[in-house]
C-alpha cells in the first residue's frame, strides 16, 4: 500500500481524461472507476474519490 499526503485540488478533473491517461499507460478499466495494470500488478480503486 502506498500513502500520499492530502492534496487539495483547485479544480475538478474530467474522469474521461483520467481514463484515457491510465489506459494509454497499460491499465485496464475493470469496472466503474477501478483500474488494474496486469504487468505491474497495480490496482487503483475508486479513482473518482481522488479527483
Amino acid at each position: 500500500m502506498v500513502k500520499q499526503p492530502f492534496v487539495k485540488s483547485t479544480e475538478t478533473t474530467n474522469l474521461n481524461n483520467v481514463k484515457d491517461f491510465l489506459t494509454a499507460n497499460g491499465f485496464l478499466n475493470k469496472k466503474d472507476n477501478d483500474y488494474y495494470h496486469p504487468g505491474l500488478g497495480i490496482i487503483f480503486e475508486d479513482v473518482n474519490n481522488f479527483v
